[in-house]
């Protein structure tokens, strides 16, 4: 008999989402322990001899900085103040060659008047001389302060001092990211790589049995501080419980009765990986609960109880009853396997 499973394990974002927040206390303590780890670093690190000693270094080199900026800014100082004297003397050299251009205008006109002695011309023509002597000078020193620009302002900027940083808010936000992440990420690893039954779809799929009942009692596992931030998660997820522990009782009993109609049985057998208690109530609510004689034993999972293995000739039909994120996978199989070889039909599953 074969009694290998193809089953193609697909993932479920939205579970995957749920196991992640479930474990949300988790994830903020790791949080939490990396940002002070991260912010003890930065504390430690900024206080270190080779940081002051860069620090110092950097003072220096500022200050190096600040005398090179103070020598550009007088040396720009200086041109612009020589520009404005040279605006000056440019007016004044002008008005100079205006005035010698009209004493030479004067001396020539001079030397014209034909009632002038020998030597009064020789003299005007002296002073001529002087004059253009004078002019030459005036020109030469207007062209010079013409040809003057403005000093173009210095590209050099005022260095700042530097600071040294003790501040570890930005290393205590990083750690505190990246301990989340961290966290977030291994929580679904550790998810993915998890062999544990989580949903009752993972049994119903995988081997093809059908569902009789299944309890969810996530609404009761809240924890006592923040509590209400785990019924908020439990709410958003869809994981609340929507009928009480009772009800799923009856409805387990109501759908083991429709399903008992196919296939008459006598006596049945409820084991698992459940906890005992939790077998043990089962089976009571279920002897009580159903219609007809039927008898329920139950026993831990004839994987790992004799007693249970023993039991097995001596029933009709099996109940399996597993036991959400304590079943797992390998186990539940090896279990199938046990039973068939036995010869024994399993009747369907509860998830508990």
């Amino acid at each position: 008999m074969d009694n290998s499973y193809q089953y193609e394990t697909e993932i479920d974002l939205k579970e995957l989402l749920y196991s992640i927040f479930r474990k949300w206390r988790i994830i903020v303590v790791c949080g939490i322990l990396c940002a002070a780890a991260f912010g003890a670093y930065k504390y430690m690190d900024a206080r270190s001899a080779s940081t002051m000693e860069a620090f110092e270094d950097q003072v220096k080199a500022y200050e190096q900085s600040l005398v090179s900026y103070n020598n550009t800014m007088e040396d720009y100082d200086r041109a612009v103040e020589e520009f404005e004297t040279a605006d000056t003397e440019l007016e004044y050299q002008s008005e100079r060659l205006e005035y010698f251009e009209g004493l030479l205008e004067d001396e020539l006109r001079r030397i014209e008047d034909s009632t002038l002695s020998s030597e009064d011309v020789a003299n005007a023509y002296m002073r001529i001389e002087i004059l253009r002597e004078f002019i030459n000078e005036c020109e030469s020193e207007v062209d010079k302060l013409e040809a003057m620009k403005a000093p173009a302002e210095p590209t050099a900027k005022e260095p700042e001092y530097p600071t040294l940083n003790t501040s570890p808010v930005k290393y205590i936000a990083l750690g505190l990211v990246l301990g989340v992440f961290g966290a977030a990420f291994v929580v679904c690893v550790v998810d993915l790589m998890s062999d544990k039954i989580k949903d009752i779809k993972d049994i119903t799929r995988r081997y093809g049995l059908r569902t009789l009942g299944e309890f969810r009692n996530d609404g009761k596992k809240v924890g006592k501080v923040f509590g209400f931030i785990d019924k908020l998660i439990i709410k958003i997820f869809g994981h609340e419980s929507l009928i009480s522990e009772d009800e799923a009782y009856a409805l387990a009993a109501a759908n083991f009765d429709n399903f008992e109609l196919e296939t008459p049985v006598k006596s049945v057998l409820i084991t698992g990986f459940a906890d005992d208690k939790k077998l043990e109530a089962l089976a009571s609510n279920m002897k009580s609960r159903t219609k007809g004689d039927v008898e329920f034993i139950y026993g831990k999972s004839p994987v790992i109880s004799t007693e249970t293995t023993k039991s097995l000739p001596k029933v009709d039909a099996v109940v399996l009853a597993e036991e959400r994120n304590r079943s797992t996978n390998a186990g539940v199989e090896r279990e199938i396997a046990v039973i068939k070889d036995m010869g024994k039909d399993i009747f369907g599953v509860i998830l508990v």
